[in-house]
């Protein structure tokens, strides 16, 4: 199952970004015609990130025709351009397996009257 391997990139390109901070969830945009099976990837998610979200987007796939440019889904009424008739296309979507963001989780507080974000100061003044 590839789907843990491509989680275990997820995870590691967000916590280096994360520099040590905990995440609460990752966003990703994955490709019908990926080969990513939905089930798989959150069941791998959820061991390898325990508490942790994931929110999937997923991408029909689309073709785009090279005679008229129009774009239509994959599979459609059958492989010509629905606009022009044409038989010739190139694909437009579908294929996608990508990270698009990391939420990181709130710091805890040891002080709870201590905000855990605590207000920007201003410069000091010369």
């Amino acid at each position: 199952m590839h789907e843990f391997g491509i989680v275990q990139t997820w995870l590691a390109a967000a916590r280096e970004a994360a520099k040590g901070r905990p995440l609460a969830a990752l966003r990703v945009r994955v490709g019908a015609l990926s080969g990513v099976e939905p089930d798989a990837l959150a069941f791998a998610f959820k061991a390898a990130a325990p508490g942790a979200r994931l929110d999937v987007e997923t991408v029909p796939a689309t073709r785009q025709c090279d005679a008229c440019s129009a774009v239509f889904p994959f599979p459609g009424d059958g492989p010509a351009c629905p606009a022009c008739g044409s038989s010739r296309a190139t694909w437009r979507s579908g294929f996608e397996i990508e990270l698009v963001s990391a939420t990181l989780a709130e710091p805890l507080s040891s002080d709870p009257s201590r905000p855990s974000n605590p207000p920007p100061q201003e410069p000091p003044h010369v």
